[in-house]
């Protein structure tokens, strides 16, 4: 359990790194299937996301529409997950790291906002609904905290369709940069086949909007906004009963470091 926390903060984690190898920033313009993890079962390699005209379509059981403004990085996640994959020190979750598709990332306006996607399929991490939901208590929805000072944070949880989707927002100060105020957002999702997790690093007003109002298909159904507006209305506190084993004494469970 606590490698299924640890893996999956791991990846998407690694999606907010800012540094990209040259071969990886001159495809970022280029459309195309998003590469797989290397080593991965090869049963699992067949799941894919294409992305092209700002509509993402995935063998996940998803679908969702960005605007065209918004620049294709996605070559980036599997490159930062293969340098998760040789880290020794992630070898108790070495098998969820290879679960691990990712599925979009996007950047737009500088300094940049990020939205990432990452997908984990059932059948290969061979989880629960009641596994994902204990994760997601132990703080696998939470903010990253490492780069970050966290605050003001919100937590809530809804339904798209047949989906259970858990979402937290917080505030964040880049530690380097104190005065700035990043908007920090993830959305977890058990969908029937896959989990899905959205995350966004939003600078602005404009790309809060662009992540919460993604028009997102689940399973077939009509799209709808990622996070409609009835949720972020019914957003509450942390219950800070218990401490995330994941976060660092006298912070909330919602700001695990893990960078």
């Amino acid at each position: 359990m606590k490698a299924l926390v640890i893996a999956i903060l791991l990846v998407l984690s690694a999606a907010n790194l800012p540094a990209q190898t040259s071969s990886a920033a001159a495809q970022l313009q280029k459309p195309s299937p998003v590469p797989q993890p290397p080593n991965s079962d090869r049963g699992e390699s067949q799941a894919a996301a294409t992305f092209e005209a700002g509509f993402l379509k995935t063998d996940f059981g998803f679908t969702s529409s960005y605007p065209t403004d918004w620049q294709d990085a996605t070559v980036i996640l599997p490159i930062r997950l293969a340098e998760q994959l040789k880290n020794p020190e992630n070898r108790l979750a070495h098998r969820l790291l290879k679960c691990s598709q990712p599925a979009l990332r996007l950047r737009h306006g500088s300094p940049p906002s990020f939205i990432s996607v990452i997908a984990l399929r059932h059948s290969c991490t061979k989880s629960d609904a009641s596994t994902f939901v204990f994760a997601a208590a132990l703080g696998m929805c939470s903010n990253p905290a490492s780069n970050y000072d966290v605050r003001d944070t919100l937590q809530g949880a809804y339904k798209l369709g047949d989906a259970t989707l858990v979402i937290e927002r917080a505030v964040g100060s880049p530690k380097d940069h104190p005065e700035a105020k990043v908007t920090l957002e993830r959305v977890c999702g058990w969908l029937k086949n896959a989990q899905v997790f959205w995350q966004g690093e939003l600078r602005d007003e404009e790309a809060v909007k662009v992540f919460e109002g993604a028009l997102t298909s689940i399973d077939g159904e009509a799209p709808s906004p990622l996070v409609p507006a009835s949720v972020m209305a019914n957003l509450h506190r942390p219950y800070a009963v218990q401490r995330s084993p994941y976060s660092p004494p006298n912070k909330s469970a919602a700001a695990p470091s893990v960078h």
